[in-house]
This record gives structure tokens, C-alpha cells and sequence, in this order.
């Protein structure tokens, strides 16, 4: 149901206060409820695919919840999983966990945990989304100082800065014009390619979510497909040409798995976590895989730096 945006909306809207109170009780009676809860964490990282479901979180009483539940050790791994999509989503939702001494918990989570395989990932994963949204603001604030200081006293009205100004003082400093301008219908209208998973290929229609969080992939059949995969551009680093751990196919007359599309025709969407191939696209041409790649390219610079630019311009 989560991969309907319409319906997961609607649970987040309607049942996330429940949904805070039973993690709350249950993370209250010792060692038992672990799988009750391991079971709603799974739900909530569904539901934190829309930013306005982390909002209904955030008001429930979600981020205390969500800190209570780093001293679980059985559920370490899907808390941080969550903390991580929070505080990487917004930077009051960041301050909030912050200023409930989320990164000393967080850290504390890691050494109990310390023999779980995926905790150290996991926490070093939250704490890097919350600096990386300090750092964000930080680097706003002091680009903004450069620019006055750099431009003299006659233009610290903001509202007078124009692009001619703005070259003069030889700033780089967030665009007037839409930022994706070049790349806003290619996204949005969606691009029919094949996704390679595990040497398979499937037809998909890829484009960007309403909010520019995340990509699509689509079935190609119907009218109104069924979403099929989600790609969250806070997990991608970089989006590169070429093969990708997907492409590979396996052969009976082969000793290694190798790719049987041409790797220009390619391209791939690299992960933060360890270099972790997110998608494995595979196009109808060199020249569009090119331009599929400077697309989410541009996308992501903008989803870093003016994240507020994405869905209207």
C-alpha cells in the first residue's frame, strides 16, 4: 500500500499517532514487542519516502520514539534506518533530534551494537546526514556573508541583486532562473528505459516523484502503472555512465557474470553506503544515456543545495 503515495498519505494522516503510541508501549515491556516493533519500523521506512509523512511523524511524538528505540539492540539497525531519513529530509527535523542529544545516543546505539554487522553503517549513515544538514546551512550562511563583503555595502539589499551583479562579484550564489530548467520536462514526463537487476532487464518508466524526493520506476503497460521501485536522491551520490553490478549476466560458458548491453547505451546511480549500486539503467543510446545521467546529474547538485528549487523552479 506505501508504494500508492494517495494511500500511504493517508495512513500516515490518519493512523501515525497509533502508530507512535503502540511503538511507545511496546518498547516499554522489556525484550518482548521487538518483532511488533521491528514489524512498524519496516512500515515507517515506506512511509518516509513522502516528506509530509515525516511531517506527521515529527508531530506524533516520532523523533522521541525513535531515540527510545536506539537502546533495543534488536532494533538499532531499523531506528538509525529511520533517524537517518529524518534528519536527511529536512534541517528542523535535524535540529530536533539534535537538541534531544540525538548524535550522543546515536553513538552510544553504535557501541552496544558494535557486533552487528549493519549498525556501524547504519549510525555513521545518521550522523553523516546530520552533519551534512548543518554543514548545509552553515555553508548558506557564510556564502551569503562572502557575497556581501565581496560585493561592498551599496548592493546588502538582497532584493536589488541581479544576475549582472552577481557576475561582476564573480559569486556563485543560487540561480534566478529555474535551476533544472534544461532538465524539468525530460523528469517529470519520464523516460521508458530498461532496469537491470541481478543480470535481468525490465522495461521501466523512469521519472521524478511529485515533490522531487525521489525517482519512479514505473511498469510501462498501463495507464496509471503501479510503482515498482523507488530511488530516494538522498542515497545517490553520483550518477555515472557505464556498467553496474546489475548489468552483469551470469553464463554457463563464462566463468564471471559480464554484461551483454553496449556500457555507452549505460549508466548507473551510485550510492553513498560503500559505493552501492541504487540503479542500473540501460538506454535506447548513447545519447540518451548521456543526457539521462547530466539530468539527475543537475538534480542532485540542486537537491543538495537548494532543495526548495526542485518541484516548482
Amino acid at each position: 500500500m506505501t508504494r500508492d503515495d494517495r494511500l500511504s498519505s493517508k495512513i500516515a494522516e490518519d493512523g501515525m499517532p497509533a502508530i507512535m503510541r503502540t511503538t511507545a508501549r511496546f518498547l516499554n515491556n522489556d525484550d518482548e514487542g521487538d518483532e511488533t516493533v521491528s514489524l512498524i519500523f519496516e512500515l515507517l521506512g515506506q512511509l518516509a519516502f513522502l516528506p509530509t509523512n515525516l511531517r506527521a511523524l515529527v508531530g506524533a511524538g516520532g523523533v522521541s520514539v525513535l531515540l527510545d528505540s536506539l537502546q533495543k539492540t534488536a532494533l538499532v539497525v531499523k531506528a538509525l534506518t529511520t533517524i537517518d531519513s529524518l534528519v536527511s529530509a529536512d534541517l528542523e527535523y535535524a535540529t530536533l533530534v539534535s537538541e534531544k542529544s540525538g548524535e550522543r545516543l546515536i553513538r552510544e546505539a553504535m557501541m552496544r551494537a558494535h557486533k552487528h554487522p549493519k549498525a556501524k553503517d547504519a549510525g555513521e549513515a545518521a550522523l553523516l546526514s546530520l552533519r551534512a544538514m548543518f554543514a548545509q546551512k552553515e555553508r548558506q550562511r557564510t556564502n551569503r556573508a562572502a557575497l556581501f563583503a565581496r560585493l561592498g555595502e551599496e548592493h546588502m539589499d538582497a532584493g536589488k541583486l541581479t544576475t549582472q551583479t552577481l557576475k561582476a562579484g564573480e559569486v556563485e550564489d543560487e540561480p534566478l532562473e529555474d535551476p533544472v530548467k534544461k532538465f524539468r520536462d525530460l523528469l517529470t514526463n519520464g523516460s521508458v528505459l530498461k532496469v537491470w537487476d541481478k543480470g535481468k532487464a525490465a522495461t521501466r518508466k523512469v521519472a521524478v516523484n511529485a515533490d522531487w524526493s525521489s525517482l519512479l520506476l514505473r511498469e510501462t503497460a498501463a495507464k496509471n502503472a503501479a510503482i515498482q521501485g523507488r530511488v530516494p536522491f538522498r542515497h545517490v551520490k553520483r550518477a555515472q555512465l557505464g556498467f553496474g553490478q546489475g548489468h552483469l549476466v551470469k553464463s554457463i560458458l563464462a566463468s564471471k557474470p559480464k554484461p551483454t548491453a553496449k556500457e555507452d547505451y549505460c549508466f548507473v546511480l551510485k550510492g553513498h553506503n560503500n559505493g552501492d549500486d541504487l540503479l542500473c539503467g540501460e538506454c535506447a543510446s548513447k545519447q540518451d544515456a548521456a543526457k539521462i545521467v547530466d539530468a539527475i546529474q543537475r538534480t542532485l547538485t540542486v537537491f543538495t543545495q537548494w532543495p526548495h528549487r526542485l518541484a516548482n523552479g
